[in-house]
Formats: C-alpha cells, structure tokens, sequence
C-alpha cells in the first residue's frame, strides 16, 4: 500500500510493504527515491507529546528513539488499513496531510481534507 502525504510544499510517499515494513520517498517532480523510514522528519514536540519520558534525552536521542518506538507500533498491527489509518493520524499531528493511497496497485483513491 501506498501512502501520498503533503507536509508544506514536500509530497513524501510511504510505502507498506507486506511485513509491515515501511520505505519512505520524497516525491520531486517525477523523481522518487525509496529508503528507509528513518528519512521521516518527526517534531520534537509531537514526540514529546507520546513519549514524555524521552524529555531529559538530546534532540538526537529524542527523534531515535521517538522513531524507534513508532516502528515498533507499526509492526504490531493486523492490516495495512490498521496502518494506513494509524500513520494519516498520528502523521497528521507532525504536520503531514495524506493526500492519496493506492493499494495492491489498483487505481489511486484521492482522500479529501486527510479524511478517508
């Protein structure tokens, strides 16, 4: 399953692969490169917000660990729709907006205003 989401004027694409593996890409013009989701900008304050107990760490330990725990989340979800709509809400908070999925490469469905 595919996920387009819009952060400011960056289109990135979050690919769910079967194991519940997430690759990220930056969509520029029609260039898209895929890697590991490690490539997500996550607020330090939204991940303060989940994770309190990360206040006393670096800005760098912060987003680590911060990603670290939000991939764990993933994984331990049933369905790619589980994850779909886990990521527009809980992305939704750091700034990004889906704009569109595709899954099992079928026809892409635009999504109104983050809402599915």
């Amino acid at each position: 399953m595919d996920l387009m989401f819009k952060r400011g004027s960056e289109l990135i694409l979050i690919r769910i692969l079967g194991n519940k593996t997430l690759q990220f890409g930056k969509i520029q013009g029609q260039y898209l490169k895929l890697s590991s989701i490690e490539g997500l900008k996550l607020s330090i304050s939204g991940i303060l917000s989940e994770f309190p107990d990360l206040e006393d760490k670096s800005e760098k330990e912060i987003r680590e660990e911060g990603l670290k725990r939000f991939i764990q989340h993933v994984k331990s979800m049933r369905t790619n729709e589980e994850v779909r709509d886990y990521l527009r809400k809980d992305l939704g908070k750091h700034g990004y907006l889906l704009q569109f999925y595709q899954k099992n490469g079928h026809r892409t469905v635009k999504v109104k205003n983050g809402d599915i």
